[in-house]
């Protein structure tokens, strides 16, 4: 047997015929043959070509009288390293004789102890660590992640029991979502903790540190609250490790540790960088949520995405997006390329939105309705919505938006829009010749029945405010307000004041509501206009061609051929193109109106009219009254 360093070698052992050795090995630089053992090293096996370096090893195994047992020469320089001379262990095939050799029992030292059981512990955690990594590399949901963080760490501190909570969404709290308890494993693992508390959880929330608690003696100067149970349990070392990034919190792992227990900073930096990974983890499936969520979001409202980079003038849009607007399903797109799609009536509102949203001042904001596909014979409506980004001098940088098809809601909405628009039409047809007959009383017998007279008068103007009202909700719901107005408002559309010939009397009165349109003629005749009556388009035709009216009251809403067509022919007939129409129509939008315009009509007025207001506008358009109106 030989002797070095407190260590036996076997007799016969030839250092040529050791296989592998525990080394103290250093990355140390060329010539440093002065590196303490055990300092900037990692305790390891190695293999080694003895063979090769067995002068080196004699000389390490017997060094002279106060040298370092420390050698580096003749070894390539692609695997320099300093070796240290603490055999732990030697493993040898055989002795010279041929017989197979073993370590004698008393070959390890307390300090190889130690050492063998740190390199222990240090294997335990690299194969941990890789093993959490590598788990949490998965798509998980943040339950799966925490249960993941305990189920490696546990065993490595051996905690009798552990703790995973999470932050509670929209409350102040955190929730536990899993405890291990080795002595009462079938506990149930759901509670609350309010982020006030004086617990080491809910501090680490608070502060975003981590709580290493090592003794029953720190644990009663920090949280005394949890001496009693730690007494009674044997639990006095506690780990608290706060699951964050970047400042946003997602939860905390706790540890319970039987007994006192030291946490040296080289543990306490792998334990808080194991928890870093799951506080990425937990952050990638918030993210994964969140854009899960806002992909079903945009499925369901088929929305398509576009980023228009300002400064390169170039557009990004997913397919659906592409479909939305008409774009070809591959290839670039630039700025002029994609609003080039607008509709041409609509495009240089279109614009005029987007420039105001380059506006720092404006917020960024583009909410659009627009039209695609111009030449189809029915274009696409799209709502084109999207926010820009300002750099820190406030120069827009880029503007991201969402494309979604609304043709069937605009359809839907034009429907519903003509429904409410023939609803008040017929709702006002019952309340022109109402309002007329009240007048021709008042006018025809003025002191008779004058309370009831005026309370009916009154109701009707009622009425007629209430379809109006209820056509101004309907307009506001489709987003399409128009100002206020009287209900028998006049509009006078065209053509200025007339001066006409005495004769000039003979008005084509058609309406398809027979009550409204004989009220009104008996109204005027009292005025002495000539009033020929018409209930429909083809024979309001043949009447013109015989009477040879100087104007005509066209109710807009005639069955068959309406108000504009009838308009159009009455024109066509001969001697009659400088007719004066005038709109008599239960249609009040301004839709209604601008057609009216279009169509040669030089007032549109909206029922019921007053007599009195009617007789007004008539002697504006060059219609005198032939007399005042006789009782």
């Amino acid at each position: 047997m030989r002797e070095h360093d407190g260590r036996s070698l076997p007799a016969g052992v030839l250092v040529e015929d050791v296989l592998a050795i525990q080394l103290d090995v250093g990355h140390g630089a060329k010539g440093n043959r002065k590196t303490p053992p055990g300092q900037g090293f990692s305790w390891r096996w190695v293999d080694v070509p003895l063979r090769r370096w067995v002068n080196e090893l004699r000389r390490s195994l017997d060094p002279s009288p106060g040298e370092s047992p420390h050698c580096d020469q003749q070894i390539p320089e692609r695997r320099r390293v300093a070796l240290s001379a603490h055999i732990v262990y030697c493993q040898c095939d055989m002795d010279s004789s041929g017989a197979e050799l073993s370590p004698p029992s008393h070959a390890l030292t307390a300090r190889e102890r130690a050492l063998e059981a740190a390199l222990a512990a240090e294997k335990a955690r690299a194969s941990a660590g890789l093993m959490l990594a590598s788990a949490l590399s998965q798509s998980l949901t943040p339950e799966k992640i925490v249960s993941v963080m305990l189920h490696y760490v546990t065993p490595l501190l051996h905690a009798p029991v552990a703790s995973a909570f999470l932050l509670a969404t929209g409350a102040d709290a955190l929730e536990r979502v899993e405890r291990r308890d080795k002595e009462a494993p079938g506990v149930a693992s759901s509670t609350f903790l309010p982020l006030s508390a004086p617990l080491p959880e809910c501090e680490v929330v608070r502060t975003g540190k981590a709580v290493w608690i090592e003794s029953l003696d720190d644990m009663a100067e920090r949280f005394p609250v949890l001496c009693a149970r730690a007494r009674r349990t044997g639990r006095h070392a506690f780990v608290c490790l706060p699951l964050a990034v970047e400042g946003r919190a997602y939860g905390v792992i706790s540890f319970e540790l039987a007994g006192a227990r030291a946490f040296p900073a080289s543990e306490q930096a792998f334990l808080l960088g194991l928890a870093q990974q799951c506080a990425q983890a937990l952050d990638r499936a918030r993210l994964e949520a969140a854009e899960q969520r806002l992909r079903l979001a945009l499925d369901a409202g088929a929305i398509g995405i576009w980023d228009l980079d300002l400064s390169a003038g170039q557009v990004e849009a997913d397919a659906r997006c592409r479909a939305v607007m008409g774009l070809p399903a591959a290839g670039e797109v630039d700025r002029d390329g994609f609003f080039g799609q607008v509709h041409s009536d609509d495009a240089e509102r279109v614009l005029a939105a987007v420039r105001r949203a380059l506006e720092p001042a404006s917020g960024g904001a583009l909410l659009e309705e627009l039209r695609v596909d111009e030449g189809q014979p029915e274009p696409r409506w799209v709502a084109l919505r999207g926010q820009v980004t300002f750099d820190a001098e406030g120069a827009p940088t880029r503007l991201v938006g969402g494309a979604a098809d609304i043709t069937e809601r605009i359809r839907a909405e034009q429907e519903r829009a003509r429904r409410l628009s023939k609803l008040g039409h017929d709702l006002r047809n019952p309340l022109s010749p109402m309002l007329t007959a009240l007048q021709l009383m008042r006018m025809r017998a003025p002191d008779v029945l004058v309370k009831e007279r005026t309370i009916l008068e009154r109701q009707v103007a009622h009425l007629s405010c209430l379809v109006d009202e209820l056509l101004d909700v309907s307009r506001t719901t489709l987003g399409k307000v128009e100002r206020p107005r009287k209900p028998c408002e006049t509009a006078v559309v065209a053509g200025p004041p007339q001066v006409a010939a005495p004769e000039r009397r003979r008005i084509l009165l058609v309406d398809d509501n027979r009550d409204a349109a004989e009220m009104l003629a008996e109204g005027l005749r009292v005025f002495g206009y000539e009033v020929t009556v018409a209930h429909d388009g083809p024979s309001s035709l043949s009447i013109a061609n015989e009477a040879a009216p100087d104007l005509a009251l066209l109710d807009i809403g005639l069955p068959g051929m309406d108000g504009y067509e009838l308009a159009r022919r009455l024109q066509d007939i001969p001697g009659l193109s400088e007719v004066l129409l005038v709109a008599l129509t239960g249609y009040g939008q301004k839709g209604a109106r601008a057609r009216s315009t279009e169509a040669g009509f030089r007032a549109h007025l909206v029922k019921p009219v007053e007599l009195s207001r009617m007789v007004t506008l008539l002697e504006t358009l060059g219609l005198p009254p032939a007399s005042p109106p006789q009782p």
